[in-house]
């Protein structure tokens, strides 16, 4: 796979550094959110003056960039962040596909609220923020014991 061209092992340094699993995880998740954050904002921020500031459009085009952001965090998530070596990537794809539609949900209804002139009618920026750190918690903890979760031996 393509990733993994990119994706160097874990040094042993940061085994010894940060010896529980879960932490490196959560850490790698982090990066690789700021990752995914990067490219749900760049795609938001670059495409919303093509479509102007109607509250829908704005909807339709947060939800567009976050299931973009969505294909880029899989691959990395499930190759660097909890070394997934399971071949069923379609049946991991779907779980993937299940928890990020939740967290898109949740995502969009956190932007909505903080970016709404009847709500708190934050800067968009500080909505975008609110937004990812909201549905970021749930997404980690569904990938990590369900959509990645490795095979029962």
């Amino acid at each position: 796979m393509i990733v993994d061209d990119f994706l160097p092992e874990t040094p042993p340094v940061v085994h010894e550094l940060i010896p529980r699993r879960g932490l490196r995880q959560l850490i790698k998740y982090a990066l690789v959110g700021i990752v995914g954050a990067l490219a749900d904002w760049g795609c938001f921020l670059v495409l919303s003056p093509v479509i102007g500031q109607r509250q829908l459009a704005e909807q339709l085009l947060k939800a567009g960039s976050y299931l973009f952001a969505s294909a880029v965090t899989f691959a990395l998530n499930r190759r660097w962040t909890f070394r997934s070596d399971d071949p069923n990537v379609v049946f991991q794809g779907g779980r993937f596909l299940v928890t990020s539609s939740l967290a898109l949900a949740l995502n969009n209804l956190a932007f909505y609220l903080a970016n709404a002139p009847e709500f708190l009618n934050l800067p968009t920026v500080w909505s975008l923020a609110v937004a990812t750190a909201g549905s970021g918690w749930f997404n980690f903890l569904v990938h990590k014991y369900w959509t990645f979760r490795p095979k029962a031996e």
